[in-house]
C-alpha cells in the first residue's frame, strides 16, 4: 500500500479526483481516505504534524511506499510559479546546534530518497514535458515571506532548492522506518522574488493538482 500525504485541503482534494473512491476515515486525529491501494492522509502544517501522521500511518497500516506531496517555495531566480520540485536530499533550515557552523547544524539531519524512485520520477517529468529541478530541499517551521527570512535561507544554505514546512520531517519517520519515500512539490511562489506572499495564495490551488497529477501518475508506474 502507498501513502500519499498532503499538509492542507487543498492538496489532499486535489488528490481525491484521482482516487473518487477513496473512503473517509478518522482515527488518533488523523484524517485520511483509505481504498485497497492507497491511503491519501492530510497531516496539518508543520514538522510535528507531519510527522505524527507519518508515524501513525507507519505503525497502523502495510505501508511500502510513501509519497509527499503539495506546494513549495522556489529558492533560486532560474525559477517559475508551476516548476516541480523533487528533492534528492533533505534537511532542517531551524535545527540550528551552532550558529557559527555553516548549516548551523541542520546537515546532521539530511535524508534522500532511493535513486530507483528519484529517476523514475524524472521519467514521468520528461514524458509529461513539464519544467523541474532535482536539489536541496530545506523544512522549518516558518513560511518564509520577509527579506530577513529568505536572507537567512540563502546565507546558509545558499544551494537549496526550495523550502517548505512538512518534507523533511516526513523523509526522517520514513527513514526510521526504513521505508522509502519521494517528495513531489510544485512551486507557489518563489521566495527570493517579490510578491511571494501574494504567489502563494493565488498558485496553491495549482501547485496542489500538479503535484497530485504527477503523484498519481507515479504509483500508475511503480505500482502498489
Amino acid at each position: 500500500m502507498i501513502a500519499i500525504i498532503g499538509a492542507m485541503d487543498e492538496e489532499v482534494s486535489a488528490l481525491l479526483k484521482y482516487y473518487p473512491n477513496a473512503l473517509p476515515q478518522e482515527r488518533k486525529g488523523v484524517t485520511y481516505y483509505e481504498n485497497d491501494e492507497i491511503i491519501i492522509a492530510k497531516s496539518g502544517v508543520g514538522k510535528v504534524d507531519a510527522a505524527y501522521t507519518t508515524a501513525f500511518l507507519l505503525n497502523n497500516f502495510k505501508i511500502d511506499f510513501v509519497i509527499n506531496i503539495g506546494s513549495a517555495g522556489g529558492l533560486q531566480t532560474n525559477q517559475q510559479v508551476g516548476d516541480i520540485v523533487i528533492a534528492d536530499k533533505l534537511s532542517y533550515h531551524d535545527f540550528i546546534l551552532d550558529s557559527s557552523a555553516e548549516h548551523l547544524g541542520g546537515l546532521r539531519h539530511t535524508y534522500a530518497p532511493t535513486s530507483i524512485d528519484l529517476n523514475l520520477t524524472k521519467e514521468i517529468l520528461d514524458e509529461l514535458n513539464l519544467r523541474y529541478h532535482v536539489g536541496w530541499g530545506v523544512s522549518g517551521d516558518q513560511f518564509i515571506t520577509t527579506s530577513a527570512q529568505v536572507s537567512f535561507l540563502k546565507e546558509h544554505f545558499p544551494l537549496a532548492l526550495f523550502c517548505e514546512m512538512e518534507a523533511t520531517a516526513i523523509a526522517q519517520v520514513c527513514t526510521r522506518f526504513q521505508t522509502p519515500f519521494i517528495i513531489l512539490r510544485s512551486l507557489s511562489d518563489i521566495a527570493v522574488l517579490d510578491g511571494n506572499d501574494i504567489a502563494f495564495n493565488e498558485y496553491l490551488i495549482h501547485a496542489s493538482e500538479q503535484s497530485a497529477q504527477i503523484a498519481s501518475e507515479f504509483i500508475r508506474r511503480r505500482g502498489v
